[in-house]
Order: structure tokens, then C-alpha cells, then sequence
């Protein structure tokens, strides 16, 4: 849409004959409390699909998570088993088109 609020030509008809594409999904780690919990609760306000990171699934931060819809994974990212299975639901994820 143009300043003047008139549509271009090249955009006209666009949006009916092509569909939207996937959702993004964010990854957010440190989300049992602060700025972790705080980020993925905003970017799933925004729209996102999150995958929030958290120490403890039982967590005030990651219940509260769970009821925005927020995917929660118990996650230590100084722990590399815990950081390949994040990168494995991440993957599977992607391939089911979960990440949007």
C-alpha cells in the first residue's frame, strides 16, 4: 500500500492465490525466570512459535509458558547431550512444519 493508501499493481490479487508462509520459530533460552521468561512470553505474544529453555519444567517461569502455548524443554545449555537434544527437536520440528 502506497503513501497515499492506494495498492500498486504488483501487489494486487497477491495475497488470495499464495499462502502464508510458515510461522517462525524462536528459540529462547534462561526462561525459568528474567529476561529469558520475559523474551519468550513477548515473541509468542508477537506471534512466534517459541521453544523456551528451561532448568526446572516445574518451574513458576515455564507453567507460565505453558499456558501462552509456549513449547518448554528442560534445557542446560553447559550440558551437550541437553544442546543436541534441543538441535533434535528443533530439526524434527522444522521437518513436521511445527515451526509454523
Amino acid at each position: 500500500m502506497g503513501l497515499n493508501g492506494e495498492v500498486g499493481q504488483e501487489t494486487q490479487g497477491t495475497s488470495a492465490s499464495k499462502a502464508s508462509p510458515p510461522t517462525p520459530l524462536v528459540v529462547v533460552t534462561g526462561c525459568d525466570r528474567g529476561v529469558g521468561l520475559w523474551v519468550a512470553a513477548a515473541v509468542r505474544q508477537w506471534g512466534y512459535k517459541v521453544l523456551a529453555g528451561v532448568l526446572d519444567t516445574r518451574s513458576a517461569g515455564a507453567q507460565y509458558l505453558l499456558g501462552l502455548d509456549v513449547q518448554v524443554l528442560e534445557l542446560d545449555v553447559t550440558d551437550e547431550g541437553h544442546v543436541v537434544q534441543l538441535l533434535d527437536v528443533v530439526m524434527d520440528m522444522e521437518q513436521r512444519g511445527s515451526g509454523g
